[in-house]
């Protein structure tokens, strides 16, 4: 296992953490960027170095937010909002370009090792740095404009099946997808794969519950994490699925590789960026290095 050295974590611990202007992206923009891993939360080497290809990719290109698919804290969550863990499993890792940068996060099974409600309490304190954004467990942002209408609209919900009931994280899903404005794409971000080249921590009654109200609002991607691997699955019945679960864990074999409607699988570690625009969705995979290792691209109602 990959530890983090004496003298980073000392400079961790010692470095204080101040307030920054964080850099929302501007409701105006026609085009969108967004960075998105979960299960990053280790504190290791690995996600150190995951961090730094994120860095160096922001300097290639601007990013407007991080998306953090949950278990952002190893191996037992955090016990409070003043935790000494948010400086090096967070706020120190995740600095250079991205810096002022938000991160919109969502609840992974490891943060309820510990006190969950402490990684909203982050938030609602202005704790920190003032980048870590979850209000709630469940929340919507909206971003972008396209023509008359909104460009992107995300929805964070917390998907720890074994946790909360399949109809609970339903409602969830079906009234913040409801009471939101209309916007031209639509991605939801949870931790937990619905479908997965993996054997699946979901209960039955979860996929029979979400996967009409997916298609109901014709929601364009899910991107999660859990599974210690990335993913592309392109099923018809349901959005393009990313998993990308490799922000800091070791790696997670893929054990049914002839999957149907598996694009690309790999081992990580490593993350995506997620581009939007008026004229295509695009979710591309990088590893450790910043190297690309796979694109797909979609356009508006080619799931129609």
């Amino acid at each position: 296992m990959l530890v983090l050295p004496a003298a980073m974590f000392a400079y961790t611990m010692l470095k204080p953490v101040a307030a920054v202007d964080v850099q929302f992206p501007a409701e105006d923009k026609t085009e969108l960027s967004f960075f998105a891993l979960g299960d990053q939360g280790t504190g290791n080497l690995r996600q150190w170095q995951v961090a730094a290809a994120m860095d160096q990719q922001a300097s290639n290109q601007s990013v407007d937010g991080v998306f953090f698919m949950g278990d952002s804290f190893y191996r037992y969550g955090v016990e409070s909002s003043t935790d000494w863990q948010w400086r090096y499993k967070f706020e120190h890792v995740y600095e250079g370009n991205l810096a002022t940068t938000p991160f919109y996060a969502t609840l992974g099974n490891h943060d309820y090792f510990g006190d969950e409600l402490a990684l909203i309490e982050y938030d609602l304190e202005d704790q920190g740095s003032g980048r870590w954004q979850m209000p709630s467990r469940d929340y919507v942002r909206v971003f972008g404009q396209s023509g008359q209408q909104r460009l992107l609209k995300v929805v964070f919900i917390d998907s720890g099946f074994w946790l909360r009931s399949p109809e609970d994280t339903t409602s969830q899903l079906e009234k913040l997808l409801s009471n939101s404005v209309d916007t031209q794409w639509t991605v939801v971000v949870t931790h937990t794969p619905l479908i997965s080249a993996n054997s699946s921590d979901v209960p039955p009654n979860g996929r029979a519950l979400w996967q009409p109200i997916l298609a109901a609002h014709e929601v364009d991607l899910v991107l999660s994490g859990h599974d210690h691997n990335m993913q592309l699955i392109e099923d018809p019945a349901w959005p393009l699925w990313a998993i990308v679960g490799v922000g800091g864990k070791s790696r997670q074999p893929i054990e049914t590789p002839d999957l149907p409607g598996l694009l690309y699988s790999g081992p990580g570690p490593g993350f995506s960026r997620l581009t939007v625009n008026t004229e295509t969705l695009q979710l591309e995979y990088l590893d450790d290095a910043g190297l690309s290792l796979f694109k797909h691209q979609i356009v508006p109602g080619s799931k129609q």
